[in-house]
């Protein structure tokens, strides 16, 4: 993938990198491409979930590519970042851009992608955040899938090394033109089978991703295909992670 080219602010506190960003982005000055924090205050993931960032326990990191603005097919840029995220440090991955470990107690989440197309002028430019749980120690009691690379027994990098980790994947991952692109250096890191989704308020399993990047459920009727753009834009389908 092309990098931006720019500044990547490091702002100890911020209530979102996402936020943050989006407003450089909309006020159309591409000098500064990303936003990385030390503690995030009001994070959120998909679907507006909020988004722990302790204090230096965790990467909270987010880009603007302005390469690919407008770009063909967007939901396959957030894909593309959980992939690039997952080759830097070494997690699985989850449709449509959960990171997440194996651990004794089963898969569990130590990161995720979120990703919005930002108004900038007459383009829309992809606006991606990344939030990975580095050495996080404690976790609410309504996160009880959540873990670190730390509680995972794994060696975690500081954040500003782990930004560096996936801004050089990045540049390795292939071009998102399409799912053939990306699909099998997912599927060696794929765990999505057997998550529960929510499919129209109606928790399913998942059966797997499919040729072309879609997600598959089984229901009542038959395996449903749940293509990724569904989940990033939200177009009524009532698709989210359970």
């Amino acid at each position: 993938m092309r990098l931006p080219q720019g500044k990547i602010l490091h702002v100890p506190e911020l209530e979102s990198t996402q936020d943050e960003l989006s407003r450089w982005v909309r006020g159309g000055n591409r000098a500064v491409v990303g936003v990385r924090t030390d503690h995030q205050t009001s994070g959120r993931g998909r679907l507006g979930r909020p988004w722990l960032t302790p204090p230096g326990e965790a990467l909270a990191l987010s880009l603007a590519l302005y390469p690919y603005a407008d770009w063909k097919q967007p939901q396959l840029l957030g894909m593309a970042v959980a992939l690039a995220a997952a080759r830097a440090l070494d997690l699985l991955l989850q449709w449509p851009n959960d990171l997440v470990l194996e651990t004794p107690g089963g898969i569990r989440k130590a990161g995720g992608v979120l990703a919005e197309m930002v108004p900038s002028g007459e383009r829309r430019v992809p606006v991606v955040g990344i939030g990975v749980n580095l050495t996080v120690r404690q976790f609410p009691p309504d996160l009880p899938f959540a873990t670190s690379l730390a509680l995972a027994g794994r060696s975690a990098p500081a954040p500003e090394r782990a930004q560096e980790l996936i801004l050089s994947a990045l540049s390795e991952v292939p071009e998102p033109t399409a799912w053939s692109a990306l699909r099998d250096l997912w599927m060696e890191r794929d765990r999505t089978p057997g998550k529960r989704y929510l499919y129209r308020d109606i928790p399913r399993e998942a059966i797997g991703v499919d040729d072309e990047g879609r997600l598959l459920l089984s229901t009542e009727e038959g395996v449903v295909a749940v293509p990724s753009a569904e989940a990033w834009y939200g177009d009524g389908s009532g698709v989210s992670g359970a």
